[in-house]
Formats: C-alpha cells, structure tokens, sequence
C-alpha cells in the first residue's frame, strides 16, 4: 500500500476545496487542518502542467494491481492533526473498488477487521490504519483515530469550533489552504534565518505573538495568489509582523543582483502586500505561472511531487 502514499504525495501540489462533510469528520481536538481537491486543481494551469510532468510509472502499477488511478479517481483529500502531531487522520474522497484495494493489501502482508460494519485494513506500511467507509471515502492514520471517525461518522457527529468554520471558509475561497490555531512559532522553529532574527527578536519574537493563521492559494491562468493571514495577541503585534515581514522583503529585493535565483525572488516580492488590520495580518503574494513551473523544476520541489 505504499504505492497509495507515493500517489497522495505526487499530488499533494494540487490543493483545493473540499466537500464540508469531509472537514466535519476530524478530529475534535484537531489543531491544524489541510484540503486538497484533485478534481478542481488539476484544471489550472499549473495542475496542467504537473500532470504531464509527473512519473506515471508508479500510477500505471497502481492502476494495474487496484484499478485505482489517483490522476483520475482521487477527488478530494482533508488531513487534520491534533497538537505535536501525535494523532493524525486523512479522508480521501474518490471513486474506489474496495476489494480490490483490500485483496492488493492482503498480498502485501495487512491484516483486516471489521469495526462497526466498516471494513478496515492494518499493518500497511506507514499506514497504521485504513478504512472504507463506502466506495467514495477512505479514512487512513492511526487505528484509534481511524475507529473514532468511523464512530463520529455513525452518529452523526461533527467537527466544530472555531477552526472548523475557518477551514470552511479556506476551503470555499482557496485552491490550497490550511488553517490551525497553534502559535506559527511552532512551525518555525530552526526554519528563520539570522537576519531576520532566528535565534530570538524580529522575525522569532514577531511569531511568538501569533496565536492562529492560515492560508491558501488560488490558480488561475496567469498563475497563482498566495493569501496568508496570522491572528495576534494584539494589533500591535499584528503591526510588528507585518514591518518585519516588509523589512524581510526589502532585504531579499536588495539581492536581486546576486544570481538568478535571488532575481526570481525579488520579483515575486516586489507585488507582495503586506497589512495590519486590527489584531490580523494579511499578506498575498502574486506568483506568474512561469515562477511556478520554474519552482517546480528545482531538485528540491521536483523531490517533493515525485
């Protein structure tokens, strides 16, 4: 069932919004949530452009040994995480054979149990838990979050609160989001670079006030929009992010001199918004489409859909 994973990651690029009901079944102390939606992004430009791109060798051994084509079949996916990730759930929306997918697991070693009436599937590789809850939905993480959404699912239950209705919101108005409610200092941490203030103050401390963000893409012909917003502490602190983040943008233009790469990045900055509103701050970033294929050709992206 690797193959399934090596296919969820070759299309992971391709965000979109998702069908409400998939973002119902996560977890209640879900802290960070994602959407991906095949079906709408793969008609962009860019979603063009990855599908002729892509390896199809792992797709064609996939589709021979299951009959599911992830290019084709796979139409939505939502990931949510608890806090540290220590649970983790992924609802795939598609069209599925079941017992194909079954009898290919069975070949590779997993063991299956029905819970509930629901078939489900274990020791699949990096997968600890799989289950079918009808020909359209695949659930897939740890058995004890895989068995919980099965039981939210049987009564009717739903994943609420604040950042439920955020993730919504990203979803409808996004072809890429994510929304969470843990400080994006969490996220940070080792990734800000010294000059902007890594190893504490600037851009470290700016972070430090951010109490929840999210954010999302939107393709279009021309290429695509990237909108983030962070909630602070406070409108000041909502200020202090968005001056360093200006300040951060200056720097970077002022090496668009020093090599192509450095060039490609000035001038992505220099139509990036950065704003303050109350305690929010917004910041959208216009990437052409041939910055984004040219950002997919690095070795490092190229890893990452392949």
């Amino acid at each position: 069932m690797r193959l399934l994973s090596l296919a969820v990651v070759a299309l992971a690029p391709m965000f979109g919004a998702v069908d409400p009901s998939l973002i119902g079944l996560a977890m209640p102390d879900a802290k960070a949530i994602a959407g991906l939606d095949v079906q709408q992004s793969k008609n962009s430009s860019f979603g063009s452009y990855l599908l002729s791109q892509i390896d199809n060798h792992a797709f064609e051994l996939l589709t021979r040994e299951t009959g599911l084509d992830p290019r084709t079949d796979v139409q939505q996916i939502v990931a949510a995480s608890t806090a540290q990730g220590r649970s983790s759930l992924v609802v795939v929306k598609g069209r599925f054979t079941p017992q194909r997918l079954i009898d290919m697991a069975a070949k590779s070693g997993a063991t299956q149990e029905t819970y509930k009436g629901v078939t489900m599937l274990h020791g699949m590789g990096d997968l600890e838990g799989v289950a079918f809850l009808d020909t359209s939905t695949i659930l897939a993480g740890t058995l004890a979050d895989v068995k919980a959404a099965i039981d939210r699912k049987q009564s009717n239950a739903t994943f609420t609160g604040a950042l439920a209705q955020r993730s919504k919101e990203m979803a409808a108005a996004n072809d890429a989001w994510f929304a969470t409610n843990v400080s994006l200092a969490e996220f940070s941490k080792g990734r800000v670079p010294a000059q902007l203030g890594g190893n504490g103050g600037g851009f470290g401390n700016a972070l430090e006030a951010i109490t929840q963000g999210s954010g999302g893409v939107k393709f279009a012909a021309a290429g695509a929009t990237l909108n983030l917003e962070a909630t602070a502490r406070s409108p000041q602190d909502a200020q202090a992010l968005a001056d360093v983040l200006r300040f951060g943008a200056s720097m970077v233009q002022m090496q668009r001199n020093k090599g192509d790469n450095q060039a490609k990045a000035a001038s992505l900055l220099d139509a990036a918004t950065f704003v303050a509103s109350g305690s929010v701050t917004r910041i959208s970033i216009l990437v052409p489409e041939q910055i984004l294929e040219q950002l997919y050709k690095t070795p490092k992206a190229r890893a990452q859909v392949r």
